[in-house]
Parts: structure tokens; C-alpha cells; sequence
């Protein structure tokens, strides 16, 4: 069967009742705008059963496979005729209106009436409709009476929307009513014999959505069965609960349950809540939650139509703006034409009077006149072109301006990037401003369009990295990185954080070339985020602007507060005020007799009061203070009169020192105090010197800012620490164990690595020497160091890349997340990106971050004096390096802006020898072994003299780093390693890189 429920216009009951008799598959079809039927025909084209498709994009169609019938009356054909004709004049359902998937079920749900079919199986079986028809009639004539009693506010007629017999000979029943389909759920409501045939319903799995709730959340803790126990107590109308799916978690689930009784379904609904063994769960409506997000989905759409409809206007009004334009120029080239037609016409009239005039004139007067006329030609031709080179050049400045406008628009609602170009002594720079939101990308492919040209983009980038000094790093800043990597830009940005909710950078700036250029963040404003001042290599300066702007401003606004607050001398604006706005009410005064009311009594109490108290002292006898004061006094009286020794104020406020009470400091002070003047005398006794230098205290407190006592041997002041490791134990300022702990697992967690567990380790690069050899020297010294560890390169080869390159980046599992060498591949587990990730790994996990010194005893202070050493080798000097490979450099024209990455890579390897030659190793930082830092310095120093002499700072600037090639060398590993000539030769992946270096050999010779 096959029908098509409108909005507004509804199926004629005889016609649809007529179609009932047809025995039908219901068959849903989802077309898009070019599918075909089954049977080859296009959309528009009508199916077998006669129901044509709309023109909209997506429809629905139904095809009604006819049952085919030994005779066809006529009656019947003309019928079917007339639903065909009533069908292409109904409106079609567009379910492509906006840009929403709808689902198959949602379909079939909006299709079938909105409530499931109820199934009555029959015994025996129905042959023809006739029985059908019978049998529902005398089902209404045995549940009415039952039906009405339970359901008084239902006024309509009983009977189905439709229903057929299938082909089991069964019937199947649709009913739009929710009364009458939970009626016809119940079986107990159903004769076991009608007509003397037994039936058996067939009941659905779910009520309509008008008599189910949901409970959320429900405690795991309690059990199906004690659920079902509980609300069948409370409520027997249950028809069934079960588990929603897909909404366990670990702690809780969702509940659904169906009520066959309106009433009771109201009352849980009115209450909200529901308790289960003492706890209180929230019950919602199904219904109201549907219509909740079917509100939120329409306004989401309405927003959407009101964006589309202000764009369109918007569009139209730069239309018109040209299309005046447009006129204006049409009109202004027709008045040209007009004045000179005009001077044209004018020329020939004179022309025509000389011809006229020539038999009276002589030979000087025709002279003359003709000189006149070429004259005023030339002058009208002159005007004209003047006027129409000044017409044209406003045009023209016209229709830019307005493109200009309409393009700035589309760019700052798309990407919010500005640029523009500044015209400076010799070549112009691109500068730009940028705003990426929290959780954005940056847009490189607008970043990309400048490179390999003077740009400057400011702004804030929200991007976080640890190497413009954040703490910690974000997905933006991972992508930033690599794409300056890529492309050897270089950043810009202050040595302090730049927004006031963090400690992090992410205002900032990228360039091509960084050299002169500083930066620092002003404490100034009342943004969200600081200032960032940035001072720039070029001849003009912002700086003295800002601060006379800033200066300008500031006195404005103090003047103009000073005039407001002179202003009725209205200083209570500013004072603060310490009265009370509200004073209790006097309840009276509190007597031995009681509570005295009355105002004349309670000021005479007081009054009186008051003048005992201040009135002169009577001596009582009977009182023995006063008796005892005055013998004292009596005693002063007969003393000589000897004038007293003069007390001085430091003596009085030494006294008076010694009554306040002790602090502990004081204490700990005074005791420390004699334990170090024993130590000093024990030690000249037995010609023991003690060390200062190594001696160090400890203070154990349990406060938040302690006050710490001064420490002093023979007059030198001793150092306080928060740890101190004496005899293997680590002691600190709250006696714990618990950074000895730490350091013991990381040590047999160290061991464990080195010792049992077998790890596999592969690196996926190019084969060429790139910017992740250091890491490359890290892995072969790791591999015969560690016996457990199976080292291995895979490389991607520079000779293929055009073929395989483009295959194996998609793949992340060779290409890892950024799709971008290196990789590096750990247990076939893990899989790390990025040289300095893979890097600071390594040197984690095999304990290549060197050991606590004398002088450095934090273990993470020790590894960021590690990592600094590591970025500027990596970041300055390698990168540096390869980017001048990229951009071939040519080392003769020394006034070329490139040419001053040489001269910073040359400073930057001077201050790495510089730092070597402070340790008391041949390693950084007073170690005994290579670390991280070591390897990525020994990369760096070999690769610049690989590559050009020039690039090292004088022979006495590179001692240390000559020291330090010369021992990383001589250890096994990288021994084998430069024995087997395992190093490659080309330096980066360009194909034009060798080219360029025999180039460069050429002028060094």
C-alpha cells in the first residue's frame, strides 16, 4: 500500500478506504537530484504505481508494487486514476530545505501515521477482505464499552486509519490515536475467539512517545530487577522498562520506561523525580525533549537564513555602488562627446567663413586668420584631452577603491588577516596584522602567498610552544612550528608573557628575517592581554609617539578628574565612607532592677554615673590596696633627696625588650648560633678547616613563608637550601621521603630500560643528512650502549619522492600525525614527530640529560639549561644552516639582507663555544657524559664547516667545539658510525642543491 500524507490537505476517506483492498509492499526510496529509478526512468518520470517525484532536490517516493489480480474492475482503474491526478496536485514534502541529513528511520517514522503497526494474527487464516472487515467490527463492538469507561475525554469514533491482510492472512492495523493504540498494546484487552476464530495480537515493543519517560542518570549499583521491583510497586500500569543502549558509563545509565496509564504517567511527570532505593532520580519527557532540540535546530536555522539574507544584501549594495559608478562614467563621457561635437562644429563654421571670405582678404590677413584657427584647434584638443585624462583618472581611482573595500571585507570575515605594503628606502616590506581564535589553526596558505619576500605578520596567534617560552605546548603551536621549520621563517616575541590569564606568549610576530628587530611587554592598559612594544631594524621609530600619545592622554585624564572632583567639592566621591547607614533602635539600659525605658531616668543614671567615676579618689580605710599604696607611698616620701643616674632611651628599650615574648627564629638563632662557635673552636683545635662553600643549612618548617635565621661562620654567611643529599639520602625542608622515592623508581625504571625490556626503535627520514643527524647520533651511541635496544633507518628516497612521497604522506602510520619527516616508530606502538619531540624523548628515557652537579643541584633547572643549548643549536644554527642552502646564498655581496643570517649563525656558535668553555668537562655543564645538549652542538658546529668556512667565528672562538668534535669522534658508536662513511653528503632535499654547491666551490676557488 502506498499513500502520501500531506500538511495541509488530507486523502479522501472513500478513495483511501477503497485503497485498502489493495494488497501492497510498502517500498522508501531516498533519490538524490541526478539518481535514477530502478527502472532506468528519471526522477520526474512516474514509477509503475503511478506516484510521480517533485523537481526539489531530495524527495520522497513512494512505489506501491501492485498485487496482480486475476480481474481488474473498472471502478477500481478510475479510482486509481483519481488518486494519481490528486497526488500531482499536492504539495510534495522537501526534506532537503537546509542542509540536514534526515535518516531512514525518521522517515519511515514521519510515513507510517507515527506509531507502529499492530499485527493480529488469526487462526484460521483471512481469505478475502470481507472477513477482514467483519472481524474489525465486531473487535470495536467488544472493547468499546471497556475502552470509553477508562478513556472519557475520547469523543471520536472507533476505528482504524487504515489497515490491509497481508500476505500470512493477518491483519495489520495503523491508528494515529495514542489512547486507542495503548488500549489496543494491552492483551488482556483482546477476545482469545471473535466470529470462531481464535486471535492473537502481536504487542509492540514501545508505547508512543506520549507515555514514556526517561530516567537519568541510574546508579550501576542497582539492579534490573530491583528497578523493576520498585516502579511496579508504585505504579502497576508499567508496560516495560529496559537499558537505553549506548548510555552506559561507568557509573551510571539511562532508563527508560512506558506507563499505560495516562494518569499515572502525569503524576511522574508533574513530580520531577523519582526514588529508587532511597535515591532520587530525574525523570524527563520524551516528548519535551523533542520538541526542545526541534526548537534549537530551528532557530539555528533562522540564524542561518538571517546570515545568507545580510550577505546577499550586502553584496547588492556593492553592486550598486559600482553600477553609480558605472553611470556616472557613461554620463560624463557623453558630455565630452556633446563639448567636442560642439567645438567641432565650431572649427568648421570658421573654416567656412575663411573659404567664403578668401577673395576680399590678402595674403597677410589669410595668414594670420589660419594661424588664429590652428590655434583654437590646438586649444580645444588640449582641453579636450585634459578633461578626459582627469576623468578617466577618477574613474579609475573610483572603482579600485571600492573592490579594495569589498575584498578587505572578505578577507576579514573569512581568515581575519589584514596586509598592506609600505613603500621604504630601497625595497618595500608586507606588513600585517593577524587574529587566530582559541583552538584555530593558523592559515599558513595565506602565510605561504609571502614567502621569500620581506613580510611582517603581528598579532595574536594563540599559538603555544616552548620555544618562544611557554610552559607547555597546543596544537597551534605544534603546526607553527613545523611551518617555520618548513619554510625558515623566524618569530619575533617577548621574554615575558603577554596575556594577563596565563603565563604564555601567543602575542608575537613571524618574519623572514628577525635580525634588529626586539621586542618587550608593557605593563600598561586594562586588556586581557599586556602591550607588546616591538622596535624595528628601519630608520622610523613608534616608540617616542607611543609614550607621548600615552603621556598626553594621562594628563588629560588627571585633569579632567581634578575638574570633577573641584566640582561642589564633592570629596565624599572618593572618600570612603565609615558610617553606618543603619543604627538599631534604643531598647533601654540594663539596671540590676531591669531593663530602664524611660529616657529622663536613663540620662541621670548615666549622668551620675559618669561623675563618680571621673570625680577625685577618697581613701577608704577599710581597703586594703589602698592601705598597702599608701604605705609604698609613705615609704617614697622619707627617702633622701639624691638626684638619679640619667637613663637613656636605648637602655629603656633594651629593657623593654625583655619582656616581649621569644620567637622561635630567636631561639633557633641563639642555639645555632652556639653550635657554631663550638664547630669554630673544635676546628682550630685540631687544625680541621671547614669548607663554606659546601656548607649548607636547612630550615624544616611547615609554613608557607618562613622567616629564616642568620646563619654565620667566622663572619661568612652560610646558604640556605630547600634539599641537600648527604650519605644517599635526600633531605628536605619537610623531612619526607618523597623525592627520594622519585629518585630511586626513576633510577630502576632507568635500569629497567637499559637492562630487560627489549625495545625497538626505527627512524624514517630522507636519505640525505638534513636537520635530524643529531638525533641520528643519538640512536647509534644509544643502540651499542643499550644491548637491548634494535636500531634500525628507514629511509624515503630523495630519487623517488615525486612517486612514493605523495602516497606515503597520507599515511600515518609512515608520515605520523603532521604528515612530515622525521618519524620515529617505538615497539610499532608509538609514533613521534618533530626532531627536537624525538630528541627530548630519547634523552628522557635513556637518562641523556646528564646528572645533578655541585653547582646545579635542581634537577629541572638542570634540564632547562640543557634545552636552551639544544634550541639554539637546533633552531639558530641548523635550521639557520639549511636555510641557507635553500635560499643559496652566495657569500659575495655582503650588503644582501640574507647575508645576515651568516653573521648570526657565526655569533650563535661563538656563544655555544663561549658556554663549553665555562664547564669544568669537555662537556656542558660539568658532565661526565654526552647529553642531548652535546650532540645536537656537535651536529651543528661539523655541518656549518661542512658546508662554508665562513659561517665559523675565528679559529680562537671555536676551541672548545673543536675539543668537543674531536672527543664525540672518538667514542665507539659514532666511530663505526664515520668508519663505514655512513654520513651523507647532501645536506637538504632540494633538487638543485648540488648545483649549487659545486657553484659555491667555484668561487672559493
Amino acid at each position: 500500500m502506498a499513500t502520501k500524507r500531506q500538511v495541509s490537505n488530507s486523502e479522501d476517506e472513500n478513495d483511501l478506504h477503497s485503497l485498502t483492498t489493495q494488497n501492497e509492499d510498502i517500498c522508501l526510496i531516498k533519490l538524490n537530484q541526478n539518481d535514477q529509478t530502478p527502472g532506468g526512468t528519471k526522477r520526474r518520470k512516474k514509477n509503475v504505481s503511478g506516484v510521480h517525484e517533485s523537481s526539489s532536490q531530495r524527495s520522497l517516493i513512494f512505489i506501491g508494487k501492485e498485487r496482480t489480480q486475476k480481474e481488474n474492475s473498472l471502478g477500481d482503474v478510475e479510482r486509481q486514476n483519481k488518486l494519481n491526478q490528486q497526488a500531482k496536485q499536492n504539495d510534495e514534502i522537501n526534506v532537503n530545505c537546509y542542509d540536514q541529513e534526515i535518516s531512514l528511520h525518521a522517515l519511515h517514522y514521519a510515513v507510517e501515521q507515527q506509531l507502529p503497526p499492530i499485527k493480529i494474527n488469526r487462526d484460521p487464516k483471512i481469505n478475502n477482505h470481507s472477513q477482514g472487515v467483519l472481524l474489525i467490527k465486531q473487535l470495536f463492538l467488544h472493547i468499546e464499552k471497556d475502552f470509553r469507561q477508562g478513556n472519557k475525554m475520547y469523543k471520536h469514533s472507533l476505528g482504524f486509519e487504515y489497515w490491509f491482510v497481508d500476505k500470512q492472512g493477518n491483519l495489520v492495523c495503523y491508528t494515529r490515536e495514542p489512547e486507542l493504540y495503548v488500549y489496543l498494546c494491552d492483551i488482556a484487552h483482546y477476545p482469545s475467539l471473535l466470529l470462531s476464530i481464535n486471535i492473537s495480537p502481536e504487542i509492540p515493543k514501545h508505547l508512543p512517545p506520549q507515555y514514556s519517560v526517561l530516567l537519568k542518570p541510574v546508579s550501576n549499583s542497582i539492579s534490573y530487577n530491583d528497578i523493576l521491583d520498585d516502579i511496579k510497586s508504585i505504579y502497576p500500569s508499567l508496560f516495560k522498562l529496559e537499558e537505553m543502549n549506548g548510555t552506559r558509563k561507568e557509573q551510571s545509565r539511562h532508563i527508560r520506561m512506558d506507563l499505560k496509564d495516562k494518569h499515572q504517567y502525569d503524576k511522574i511527570i508533574n513530580e520531577g523525580v523519582l526514588t529508587i532505593h532511597g535515591q532520587l532520580i530525574e525523570v524527563l519527557d520524551e516528548i519535551k525533549k523533542t520538541n526542545s532540540e526541534c526548537e534549537r535546530l530551528k532557530m539555528e536555522m533562522e540564524k542561518k537564513d538571517a546570515e545568507v539574507k545580510e550577505k546577499l544584501e550586502q553584496q547588492n549594495r556593492h553592486f550598486q555602488q559600482i553600477l553609480v559608478v558605472a553611470t556616472q562614467l557613461i554620463h560624463q563621457q557623453a558630455n565630452m562627446l556633446e563639448q567636442f561635437t560642439k567645438a567641432v562644429n565650431e572649427t568648421l563654421s570658421v573654416v567656412q567663413q575663411v573659404i567664403n571670405n578668401n577673395d576680399g582678404l590678402k595674403n597677410g590677413g589669410q595668414k594670420e586668420v589660419i594661424s588664429s584657427l590652428i590655434n583654437t584647434c590646438q586649444s580645444l584638443i588640449h582641453h579636450f584631452n585634459t578633461s578626459h585624462q582627469q576623468q578617466n583618472l577618477q574613474n579609475i581611482q573610483i572603482l579600485p577603491l571600492i573592490m579594495n573595500n569589498r575584498l578587505e571585507e572578505v578577507c576579514m570575515s573569512q581568515n581575519m588577516v589584514i596586509h598592506n605594503e609600505i613603500q621604504l628606502t630601497p625595497n618595500p616590506i608586507l606588513l600585517g596584522v593577524v587574529y587566530i581564535p582559541p583552538g584555530s589553526l593558523s592559515p599558513f596558505h595565506l602565510f605561504t602567498q609571502c614567502f621569500n619576500k620581506p613580510v611582517f605578520i603581528f598579532g595574536d596567534f594563540n599559538a603555544k610552544h616552548i620555544s618562544w617560552n611557554c610552559m607547555s605546548n597546543n596544537v597551534s603551536g605544534n603546526h607553527l612550528v613545523s611551518w617555520l621549520e618548513q619554510t625558515g621563517n623566524e618569530m619575533i616575541f617577548p621574554s615575558k608573557p603577554t596575556s594577563r590569564r596565563s603565563d604564555a606568549v601567543i602575542d608575537f610576530g613571524i618574519t623572514h628575517d628577525a635580525n634588529g628587530w626586539n621586542c618587550e611587554t608593557l605593563d600598561e592598559g586594562t586588556s586581557d592581554h599586556y602591550p607588546v612594544f616591538f622596535q624595528s631594524p628601519y630608520s622610523f621609530s613608534t616608540k617616542d609617539l607611543f609614550l607621548a600619545a600615552r603621556a598626553s592622554y594621562l594628563q588629560e585624564r588627571n585633569k579632567l578628574r581634578l575638574e570633577w572632583m573641584r566640582e561642589g567639592q564633592n570629596i565624599w566621591k572618593f572618600a570612603q565612607p565609615h558610617f553606618h547607614t543603619y543604627t538599631p533602635a534604643f531598647r533601654g539600659l540594663s539596671l540590676s532592677t531591669g531593663k530602664e525605658r524611660d529616657p529622663q531616668i536613663v540620662v541621670n543614671t548615666l549622668g551620675d554615673f559618669y561623675d563618680t567615676h571621673f570625680s577625685e579618689p577618697n581613701f577608704d580605710p577599710s581597703n586594703a590596696c589602698h592601705r598597702r599604696y599608701l604605705a609604698v607611698y609613705t615609704q617614697i616620701a622619707y627617702t633622701p633627696n639624691i638626684p638619679l643616674e640619667q637613663i637613656t632611651y636605648e637602655d629603656v628599650i633594651k629593657e623593654w625588650k625583655k619582656f616581649l615574648p621569644k620567637k622561635a627564629t630567636d631561639k633557633l638563632e641563639e642555639r645555632a648560633r652556639i653550635v657554631l662557635k663550638q664547630l669554630e673552636e673544635f676546628a682550630e683545635n685540631t687544625i680541621l678547616p671547614i669548607n663554606i662553600a659546601k656548607t649548607k643549612a636547612i630550615l624544616v618548617h611547615n609554613v608557607v613563608v618562613p622567616k629564616y635565621p642568620k646563619l654565620a661562620y667566622k663572619s661568612q654567611p652560610i646558604e640556605y637550601v630547600r634539599k641537600f643529599k648527604y650519605l644517599g639520602i635526600i633531605i628536605t625542608t619537610k623531612l619526607g621521603w618523597g623525592l627520594y622515592i622519585s629518585e630511586k623508581m626513576k633510577n630502576n625504571k632507568t635500569m629497567s630500560t637499559k637492562v630487560t625490556s627489549t625495545i625497538k626503535l626505527r627512524l624514517h627520514y630522507w636519505n640525505c643528512r638534513g636537520c635530524v643527524q643529531a638525533v641520528r647520533y643519538m640512536l647509534e651511541d644509544i643502540a651499542y650502549t643499550h644491548k637491548n635496544v634494535d636500531y634500525k633507518e628507514d629511509f624515503e628516497l630523495l630519487e623517488k619522492s615525486a612517486e612514493s612521497w605523495i602516497i606515503h604522506k597520507t599515511d600515518e602510520t609512515i608520515s605520523g600525525p603532521f604528515h612530515s619527516l622525521p618519524v620515529l616508530h617505538w615497539n610499532d606502538i608509538h609514533i613521534f614527530s618533530q626532531t627536537l619531540t624525538i630528541g627530548q624523548l630519547l634523552a628522557r628515557k635513556f637518562d641523556l640529560y646528564g646528572k645533578l652537579t655541585s653547582s646545579i643541584d635542581d634537577e629541572d633547572l638542570l634540564h632547562s639549561y640543557i634545552d636552551g643549548v639544544v634550541s639554539c643549536a637546533y633552531i639558530d644554527v641548523i635550521s639557520g644552516v639549511l636555510q641557507c642552502i635553500q635560499i643559496r646564498i652566495d657569500f659575495i655581496d655582503e650588503k644582501n639582507p640574507m647575508n645576515l643570517l651568516v653573521k648570526k649563525i657565526s655569533n650563535d656558535l661563538k656563544a655555544l663555544n663561549n658556554l663549553l668553555k665555562k664547564s669544568s668537562t669537555s662537556f656542558y655543564y660539568d658532565q661526565l657524559e654526552p647529553t642531548i645538549a652535546d650532540y645536537f652542538v656537535f651536529e651543528a658546529f661539523t655541518l656549518a664547516r661542512d658546508y662554508c668556512h665562513k659561517l665559523l667565528p675565528n679559529e680562537k672562538d671555536c676551541q672548545a667545539l673543536i675539543k668537543l668534535e674531536q672527543i664525540m669522534k672518538e667514542r665507539s658508536a659514532l666511530a663505526n658510525y664515520f668508519h663505514k662513511d655512513l654520513l651523507f653528503k647532501c645536506f637538504t632535499r632540494s633538487s638543485k642543491e648540488s648545483e649549487y654547491i659545486a657553484t659555491l666551490a667555484a668561487i672559493k676557488k
